[in-house]
């Protein structure tokens, strides 16, 4: 009976000495603003998401896919309220993917969006947090969010036409060749301003920015007669990036956003 608890004894020891590392706390602040807090059920709400390196190191948070800005290893503590979508992704990755990585108290900023399950969903609060999931660390949280949800169904008739309206009249603006010259304007669904673009001639000159649904400059190219004669891409630190190199970011562009 001794030698039996003793071998049991020296399996215990042996398993904790060679064990996983535990994991430790994520160094970061996150902090998540919502711009509209009231939204329909089949509607989607935007969230400004800030992430802050709160070491006295620097800290990999996550990548960048596809040319788009936003890290994607989020998650969330109510997926059974909500289906939450950050970063890019694509199924043919065109852009060599970045690693974001923060000094010591610098911050990342990142739009993502909140969807809604269809089916028996009930009106009112939905509250939920947002989590960053780095390996080697906990999973770091946000604050609570609450965002207000009205039920009902949606007129999907009036709907269809709002779509098709908006549609018309982003195609629209985005045709130059008939506009005066000026500055054309587009924007999201939701109404923040999604691209700019000087016209003179029937042609783009000058300056043309797009910007992400939180107001951030993402791209920023310089035109000449329609020809885009350089183009700057911007990651969710502000840091600009040049993606004359990657031919690829572009016509990924042209088939995600217009």
């Amino acid at each position: 009976m001794r030698s039996f608890f003793a071998g049991v004894t020296m399996f215990f020891v042996v398993s904790v000495a060679f064990g996983a590392e535990p994991q430790k706390p994520l160094p970061v602040t996150i902090q998540v603003t919502a711009p509209r807090v009231s939204v329909k059920h089949w509607e989607e709400a935007v969230l400004i998401v800030r992430t802050t390196n709160t070491s006295a190191e620097p800290l990999l948070i996550g990548t960048e896919f596809c040319g788009l800005p936003g890290v994607v290893n989020w998650t969330a503590d109510n997926a059974q309220r909500i289906i939450l979508l950050c970063g890019g992704a694509c199924h043919n990755n065109l852009s060599t993917p970045v690693d974001i990585v923060l000094k010591p108290s610098e911050t990342y900023e990142q739009d993502c969006s909140v969807r809604f399950p269809a089916g028996d969903f009930k009106a009112g609060p939905v509250d939920f947090r947002i989590g960053l999931k780095t390996e080697g660390y906990l999973t770091a949280w946000s604050d609570n969010i609450t965002l207000r949800v009205e039920g009902g169904p949606p007129d999907m008739a009036e709907l269809q036409q709002k779509r098709e309206a908006y549609q018309r009249d982003f195609t629209a603006k985005g045709e130059v060749s008939q506009a005066p010259d000026g500055v054309i304007k587009r924007y999201y669904e939701t109404g923040e301003l999604y691209d700019e673009r000087t016209v003179k001639d029937g042609k783009l000159n000058g300056v043309a920015k797009i910007y992400t649904k939180g107001g951030k400059l993402r791209q920023e190219t310089i035109y000449r007669d329609n020809a885009a004669v350089r183009t700057t891409n911007y990651n969710g630190k502000g840091v600009a990036y040049d993606a004359d190199a990657d031919p690829g970011w572009g016509a990924l562009h042209d088939k995600r956003y217009k």
